[in-house]
């Protein structure tokens, strides 16, 4: 799909989305690095610091979640809404 919408000249919202997902994914991953090395050198006494990494790895979950969801729709969307044939515009080709 993503290979016709891109033949059409359609697919900047749809690379804009995936570009944030894969920005939040790559967050999330570094926040869950960030908990795992916290907790296997820091005492559970000090949960502060944890309860904070927690909720910022939870919130680049759902971030991640949420532009997939929404590239996933957006590449659906545009790949059913193009012509067979249709000309791609100079602005998205160049």
């Amino acid at each position: 799909m993503y290979a016709q919408v891109r033949k059409a000249g359609r697919s900047g919202r749809v690379d804009i989305f995936n570009g944030n997902y894969g920005m939040f994914r790559g967050i999330a991953t570094s926040i869950g690095i960030l908990v795992l090395a916290y907790y296997t050198s820091h005492s559970l006494i000090t949960y502060k610091l944890g309860l904070v990494l927690w909720g910022l790895f939870g919130l680049a979950l759902i971030r991640m979640h949420r532009f997939g969801k929404y590239y996933a729709s957006e590449l659906f969307i545009q790949f059913i809404d193009f012509k067979p044939g249709e000309v791609p515009s100079k602005t998205e080709s160049e």
